[in-house]
């Protein structure tokens, strides 16, 4: 057995066709962190959340990384991020989430804490039920240099839960960020 820490790191791997009956299918990370970089989690699933990366109560920080084609039967088809504790949020930098799939928050699924995007894409992922790119629960997160296009929500790209769902209090900052229909936010703002 081997704990993870912050001073962890994984690097330069690619996790495919990994699965779990539960949480995590490629990743998972509960009350731990590390530093994840220049890896793939490509198609893998779970059977409840987190079909690429579970993460729950983890400060991990996620950077030059592809997350693709990955499923989750309920929550964050490509990454789902619970945070109840005091400890920091996760960090994610330069990350490709794409054609992931849930039901809710098919590309990321946040609950609680104050996780960062910066300079992230988002595209072709499907919340079959709402959240195609990201959906929001008690969060209150920073997008930075992130852009959000083509996702879908119930099978449609042309509402704003296709792109990011709000449930529940949150709070998300946009700065430089362009965000397919939502015209509450073309560069610059907040929304909630």
């Amino acid at each position: 057995s081997s704990t993870a820490t912050a001073t962890t790191t994984l690097d330069g791997f690619t996790i495919t066709a990994g699965s779990s009956s539960d949480f995590g299918g490629g990743l998972l990370l509960d009350g731990a962190s590390l530093t994840v970089r220049q890896c793939r989690f490509l198609g893998n699933a779970a059977g409840t959340n987190g079909g690429g990366i579970y993460l729950s109560d983890s400060s991990s920080t996620v950077a030059n990384r592809l997350v693709a084609g990955n499923s989750a039967a309920s929550e964050g088809g490509g990454i789902y991020a619970i945070h109840t504790s005091n400890l920091p949020t996760p960090t994610f930098y330069n990350c490709a989430v794409r054609g992931n799939a849930a039901a809710f928050g098919g590309g990321l699924r946040v609950i609680g804490g104050a996780p960062s995007l910066i300079n992230c894409s988002f595209s072709g992922n499907s919340g079959t039920t709402s959240g195609g790119a990201i959906r929001s629960s008690v969060a209150i997160f920073q997008l930075t240099n992130t852009v959000i296009w083509n996702n879908l929500s119930g099978g449609s790209s042309g509402t704003l839960q296709a792109s990011i769902e709000f449930s529940g209090p949150s709070s998300t900052t946009y700065d430089q960020c362009l965000i397919h229909n939502y015209s509450a936010v073309v560069l610059n703002g907040s929304g909630s």
